[in-house]
């Protein structure tokens, strides 16, 4: 049976107009099924039934989707030098800034930049030996990664960098290191809002605005998932610098919508109504000065 690449499961919540959820029979397990994207939800989900939509992290892959559906330009220096991986010497800067480069890889192999993405492979797999992580990475995919840049391979690079994230969450995920996959998730999301939040003019009201209101969930499940590690000392810390964070999402207004619903058309279920996030112009500039001082702080090592 096929195993299907989905975010861990982390809170039960609606937030948006609709969620479309397929079942795809055999290629599926009995306990989840794949969400079709829409813009206006989070973009993993895991099903455990009908009745219990478990929604979580997007990957940087699909947040970066964002910026080519937006038609916004690719930004290099809105990413982490590869040089400062010399900087990271301990576990926890290790773990956030292997999160940052994944969200770094993820930007530049949406846009199909070849050489920034050899670099951040590169970075990736040198953090990832510094974290005793590598035997969760497929050598054939760096060398798929080399022939794609070099040669024209046929291969995505988006698809690369996805089975590369998956594999490192996997790995830690299955031999219990979930302290250090939380350190991950954090670094990936925040380099990722840093670089969606710095890639567009904000208009309230717009796709780009609904995009980045609607990572209040994001933020909760995020903490969900802290919360299950806080015993550790380094997310203990990292979950103390995100408070700021945390309050700004949960003081945005939220915009009651219509009861939620659940229709089902040749095998997709849809669910429609929730609620919406609002985020004004104000917000906005609250939220980049929020996002750029604890970016700065990881890729600083200053955590």
């Amino acid at each position: 049976m096929k195993k299907l690449k989905t975010w861990k499961p982390l809170m039960i919540g609606v937030i948006g107009a609709s969620v479309s959820l397929a079942s795809c029979g055999d290629e599926t397990p009995a306990d989840t099924k794949p969400v079709v994207d829409n813009k206006d939800t989070v973009e993993v989900v895991d099903v455990v039934d009908d009745n219990n939509m478990y929604y979580s992290v997007p990957t940087p892959n699909e947040l970066f989707n964002v910026l080519k559906t937006l038609n916004m330009p690719f930004n290099a220096a809105l990413m982490n030098d590869p040089a400062n991986a010399e900087n990271y010497t301990e576990t926890m800067s290790q773990a956030l800034n292997f999160g940052v480069y994944s969200a770094d890889l993820a930007m530049s192999a949406s846009y199909n930049e070849g050489t920034n993405t050899l670099a951040y492979f590169k970075v990736i797999r040198k953090l990832g030996e510094a974290l005793n992580i590598n035997n969760a990475f497929d050598e054939t995919v760096f060398k798929r990664v080399e022939e794609n840049i070099n040669s024209g391979a046929s291969d995505s690079l988006t698809v690369l960098s996805n089975d590369t994230y998956y594999d490192a969450y996997s790995y830690l995920q299955e031999n219990q290191r979930g302290s250090t996959l939380a350190l991950i998730v954090i670094g990936g999301w925040v380099e990722s809002i840093h670089i969606l939040a710095n890639s567009g003019e904000f208009v309230e009201g717009s796709e780009f605005s609904k995009r980045l209101a609607d990572q209040r969930l994001t933020m909760e499940n995020l903490m969900g998932f802290l919360m299950e590690y806080q015993d550790d000392e380094n997310v203990a810390s990292i979950m103390e610098e995100l408070i700021p964070l945390d309050e700004f999402f949960m003081n945005l207004e939220v915009i009651e919508g219509d009861a939620i619903s659940t229709t089902q058309d040749e095998g997709v279920y849809v669910l429609t109504g929730g609620s919406d996030v609002s985020m004004s112009a104000a917000d906005f500039d609250v939220l980049k000065t929020l996002v750029s001082d604890l970016r700065n702080s990881i890729i600083n090592a200053d955590i």
